[in-house]
């Protein structure tokens, strides 16, 4: 009998060794009435694996700016993408901070962050010696005093895709992506556009980030970029839905963006079309005295 106890015991043990461990997702609602109060107790609320699943509105107050991954294997996602979730940070500080040892298994994913401000570097994301994936997100009118407005990263090596930045600024160098010690981030399918202050990817020393697929139109500081050239990008006007300052960012159906029609073959930025563009054709104003008669 003892035998078997023990027996039993040991195949209990292996048992509980191999048995899955799931992770769990912790949603974040806009009232604070969700999982956890605000994006940061989410956080730190998670463990290696799990989601912060952000739902609908809009987020803001202590808890909602400055968020900090802490070096976590997490995804912060939200529930229905950019055009539903927003982070306003109300230029209490940056959106969103990685500087703890984040890898690719840290993402941050479908967000509009703006208001964002840094007293330094990196408006609405700060990227230090880390490389985290930043993807599908909306970042508008976040200022940076030093470099970087949209988004500062040094070293570190980044995966920097399908995000539409429009309307950041920088008193330095990079309204919306600035680069610095020997950064060498993945930058790709992004819309970087009408940068108020600052050049749409500014690189500062010694990095090498490749950079591709990405349409760069319209930055008060110009619209090249440095690195390596991946290919397939361009300097078009992305024909986005909304009037300028509006932040309504969707495109048009013949936008140099749109899956049909970009380099690429498949969307660029984060938000797909959403109108159409209104044919016109040539009259004569004979012809159009002739419509009111």
């Amino acid at each position: 009998m003892k035998r078997f106890a023990i027996t039993f015991l040991i195949i209990l043990f292996t048992v509980s060794l191999a048995a899955p461990v799931f992770a769990a997702t912790w949603f974040i609602a806009s009232d604070g009435s969700g999982d956890q109060p605000t994006i940061q107790d989410g956080i730190n609320a998670a463990s290696n694996g799990d989601t912060v699943l952000v739902g609908p509105g809009t987020f803001t107050g202590v808890g909602n700016y400055d968020i900090d991954f802490s070096g976590k294997a997490i995804a912060v996602v939200s529930q229905f993408g950019p055009a539903s979730t927003t982070v306003d940070c109300q230029s209490n500080g940056r959106g969103f901070i990685f500087d703890s040892g984040e890898t690719s298994s840290s993402v941050l994913q479908g967000l509009t962050i703006t208001n964002a401000y840094s007293a330094v570097q990196g408006g609405a994301i700060w990227v230090d010696n880390t490389s985290p994936e930043i993807c599908n997100n909306v970042l508008f009118a976040n200022h940076a005093v030093g470099h970087g407005g949209g988004i500062g990263i040094k070293k570190g090596t980044p995966y920097v895709h399908n995000n539409t930045l429009v309307e950041n600024s920088s008193d330095a160098l990079g309204g919306g992506i600035a680069l610095q010690s020997s950064a060498a981030p993945l930058i790709h399918q992004n819309i970087i556009a009408f940068s108020s202050a600052g050049a749409g990817i500014a690189c500062i020393g010694g990095v090498n980030p490749t950079v591709s697929c990405n349409d760069i139109y319209g930055n008060a500081g110009g619209d090249g970029f440095c690195g390596t050239d991946g290919g397939g990008n361009g300097s078009t006007d992305p024909q986005f839905c909304g009037v300028t300052g509006s932040g309504y960012l969707y495109i048009q159906s013949d936008s140099p963006c749109a899956p049909g029609q970009s380099i690429c073959g498949s969307l660029v930025g984060a938000l797909g079309v959403n109108c159409f563009t209104v044919p016109t054709e040539e009259n004569t104003w004979g012809a159009i005295k002739e419509l009111f008669q």
